[in-house]
């Protein structure tokens, strides 16, 4: 079920009141019945992957805190890296690479392989297998001792609020929460109350008003050119910031009511980065994390090669994109933002005997520039994330650079422009009052009746604005 459904509002107050109602001994079990519970709604089959991760990494851990030979714990790593990137393989990526295949061999015509032209791709498989590996690796690296609780395991792997989309939580940061006992706080519910409102107003009011602009430019991009290619462009960008944010808000809220931290994901106002670099550190932060201390340090090693370590820093941009997707656009995409972060990082290394001695407006228009640029990569590149395929892409950078007239599908979308638009400026107001602060933090530094106020207004904008069908957050599909 969806956070910005009827029912998950409904079911999450009974699942927090209950677990305030049970004794701290049950607590693990209850919370772990709701985890398995709320993922069996999208497809119940799925529970089998979760739970057959769960037994071979716990058991992996086990064995990983028995043994002290080297051969042994490569073997056991490997026997859960096999079993965790296999089965993300097998459900995520298996067909898309028989397609990609039979496009290659169709080029160089040669024999037809067998297409699986349907497939079930588990909700939030990428998320938990990643979670589940952080910590059989970090056991590996003797950096977190061994848990003999299988079921409070199982509960760290399938935690609810950030089992389907993040943010990707560490053993050592989420389980221990998950042990200690919890003692009823009306400020924890308050504070899981006012990010579950920010988070659906995001969703429902500014992400899904923004999605009526990309859905229609992407879906049929030849009914439009000039400036409406633009705005699809653009809206898509920020559509997938307040949507995914808005994940991450009501899941560190759901979290929250029941004591439990969850790590932040996004920075309020990254679009407003003045590098790309800076723009990477503030966005997915717990994904970026998870690739820099599993992947790029292992590649870059103590730093003494510069060589390896602009390949490490390429390769986890190209594996960020494959993680999202086995098309050829999520290549192009991860390629491109790997090649303008080195490009970036060559260019700054030597400008920044020039760059430091910048002073007041210099810096300021230099800073600007910088966010102008990152802004428009950022959107542009956004483009091969969003296709559905090459084809719409070469669409739309052609018909992007046509202003000859208007088409009639422009006045269809112009008023979800406008409105997208000004919704956008009023969430970027309340993100500068913001600042780096979570809503909730914001709203405590208020006076009662302004945060009170301010909630009571967007609860209000929230329902007016619903609509009946729900719109899948982006993440979904990853």
């Amino acid at each position: 079920m969806q956070f910005d459904s009827l029912e998950y509002l409904i079911a999450l107050p009974l699942a927090v009141a209950v677990f305030y109602l049970i004794p701290h001994r049950g607590r693990w079990l209850w919370l772990l019945l709701v985890s398995y519970g709320f993922y069996a709604v999208w497809n119940p089959w799925c529970l089998t992957l979760i739970l057959g991760s769960t037994l071979v990494d716990f058991a992996v851990g086990i064995w990983l805190g028995k043994t002290e030979r080297p051969l042994y714990r490569n073997l056991l790593l490997l026997l859960s890296l096999g079993t965790n990137l296999g089965l993300l393989f097998t459900f995520k990526y298996l067909s898309p690479a028989f397609h990609v295949g039979n496009g290659l061999f169709e080029a160089l015509h040669l024999s037809y392989i067998p297409q699986i032209d349907t497939y079930l791709m588990p909700v939030g498989i990428s998320f938990y297998t990643f979670q589940t590996l952080s910590y059989t690796i970090d056991v590996y690296r003797k950096r977190v001792e061994p848990t003999r609780h299988l079921g409070r395991f199982a509960l760290f792997v399938s935690f609810f609020p950030q089992l389907v989309a993040g943010p990707i939580e560490r053993y050592s940061h989420l389980y221990g929460q998950l042990e200690r006992p919890v003692k009823f706080k009306d400020s924890n519910l308050v504070a899981g109350m006012q990010l579950m409102v920010w988070g659906l107003f995001k969703k429902i009011v500014i992400s899904d008003r923004l999605a009526m602009v990309v859905d229609a430019v992407y879906a049929d991009p030849e009914s439009y050119q000039g400036f409406g290619i633009w705005m699809g462009m653009l809206m898509f960008g920020f559509q997938v910031f307040c949507d995914f944010s808005a994940y991450t808000d009501m899941a560190i809220g759901s979290a929250r009511m029941i004591g439990v931290e969850l790590s932040p994901n996004f920075e309020n106002r990254i679009y407003f980065a003045p590098s790309k670099n800076r723009f990477w550190s503030g966005w997915h932060m717990t994904l970026i994390a998870w690739w820099r201390d599993y992947v790029f340090f292992p590649i870059a090693g103590r730093g003494k090669s510069r060589i390896r370590w602009y390949g490490g820093l390429f390769v986890i941009y190209l594996l960020t994109g494959i993680w999202h997707g086995a098309g050829w656009n999520f290549m192009i995409w991860g390629v491109a933002n790997g090649i303008y972060v080195l490009i970036e990082y060559f260019i700054m290394r030597r400008m920044a005997p020039w760059r430091n001695q910048l002073e007041g407006k210099a810096r300021m228009w230099f800073n600007v520039g910088g966010t102008a640029i990152t802004m428009f990569i950022s959107q542009f590149t956004g483009m091969a994330f969003r296709v559905p395929n090459l084809d719409t892409m070469w669409t739309m950078l052609d018909r992007m650079w046509m202003f000859a007239g208007s088409v009639p599908a422009w006045d269809d979308i112009g008023k979800h422009i406008a409105l997208g638009g000004f919704l956008l400026l009023v969430m970027d107001q309340l993100h500068i009052r913001m600042k780096n602060r979570m809503f909730d933090q914001w709203l405590s530094t208020l006076k009662p009746w302004q945060s009170w106020g301010l909630v009571t207004i967007l609860i209000y904008v929230t329902l007016a604005m619903a609509d009946q069908a729900e719109v899948p957050f982006q993440y979904f599909q990853f």
